[in-house]
């Protein structure tokens, strides 16, 4: 997945997607990275199929 979105070019500063509470996936894309604060207008989406 993080794969696709950087083939895609598209324009994302960081993803974290947690299932059952536990960290399954990580992405930051340059110039941004986790020690390094931003702003953020949209903090989570929450999203679920059975």
């Amino acid at each position: 997945m993080l794969d696709r979105l950087e083939d895609r070019s598209v324009e994302c500063h960081s993803i974290m997607v947690v299932r059952c509470g536990h960290v399954v996936a990580e992405g930051w894309w340059a110039p941004y990275s986790a020690d390094r604060p931003h702003l953020l207008y949209s903090l989570t989406k929450s999203s679920w199929s059975p």
